[in-house]
């Protein structure tokens, strides 16, 4: 058999790797299954809550979920409201950003204007339909009287006539974000604008 050429054999005074010091895969999961757990316990906060609390609620003892929760700070994904003890809760402004962000990232400017308009048509149509601005003014039992219709139909109006005005927000600031070409709203302040005129470019 042809022995290799002398660069390709192996040197024998090289260090052999030190395998040992490998993480062990199972622990490698078992973080990955911690960070998932609390990661998807703080997507439902939303009022603040300990460290314990958060814990008891995800799973991992409060040690890991302590760190967790310091790394999601600093991403921006929760705020911590107390010190002692510690409380967090849910940053819902990091996620506005993130699903604006890529909306910015997928749709060019043409698209994310259709859509813009056509939530606002939606939202225009609900403040016709109950002549209100908002949803958090509607007297349900009142509305679905007048309405002729059951509580639970104004319920689920509600629901959407707010999943819509949070589309608008989030497509509000996509705009902004990319006519801005500023990933961060910096162009725009990072605000969310409540109005609707973003269409005009005011």
């Amino acid at each position: 058999m042809q022995q290799p050429s002398d660069d390709r054999q192996a040197d024998g005074d090289a260090e052999r790797p030190d395998f040992g010091s490998l993480d062990d895969p199972a622990d490698v999961v078992r973080r990955g299954r911690s960070r998932d757990q609390i990661y998807t316990t703080v997507l439902q906060l939303r009022e603040p809550a300990t460290v314990a609390e958060i814990a008891d609620r995800a799973g991992p003892g409060p040690d890991a979920t302590r760190e967790y929760l310091r790394w999601f700070a600093d991403m921006g994904l929760v705020r911590q409201t107390g010190t002692n003890p510690a409380e967090y809760v849910l940053n819902r402004s990091f996620l506005v950003w993130r699903r604006a962000n890529r909306l910015r990232e997928e749709y060019r400017e043409p698209e994310l204007v259709r859509r813009l308009q056509a939530v606002i048509e939606e939202i225009d149509d609900y403040r016709e339909q109950y002549e209100t601005e908002t949803p958090v003014d509607i007297v349900i039992a009142d509305a679905a009287q007048r309405r002729g219709e059951p509580v639970t139909d104004i319920w689920d109006d509600i629901a959407l006539w707010e999943t819509a005005i949070e589309r608008r927000d989030v497509l509000n600031l996509a705009l902004q974000m990319r006519r801005s070409g500023d990933e961060f709203g910096h162009g725009t302040g990072g605000d969310i604008p409540p109005r609707d005129d973003i269409l005009a470019g005011r």
